[in-house]
């Protein structure tokens, strides 16, 4: 697992948290519209996003559609 003790803001813990919290509020975005607004909360590149969605999606908490939509699992 990548963990990043310099800096715990990126790792896939915290930065996961945060794109849980925002698909709390919007169950469905896409991918690009969830890379905005998490930018807008903490600095990530996308490879790091798709490393977050990854780790999301093997703990079953998202699915990512064949259209590129971000979906919160129930």
């Amino acid at each position: 697992m990548l963990l990043n003790e310099n800096n715990p803001r990126q790792s896939l813990y915290y930065l996961g948290a945060l794109v849980l919290q925002i698909l709390k509020r919007k169950p469905q975005m896409d991918f690009f519209d969830l890379y905005e607004e998490l930018n807008q909360i903490e600095s990530v590149s996308v490879k790091i996003l798709l490393y977050v969605l990854d780790w999301l999606y093997l703990i079953d908490k998202v699915i990512v559609t064949e259209d590129g939509r971000v979906c919160k699992c129930l």
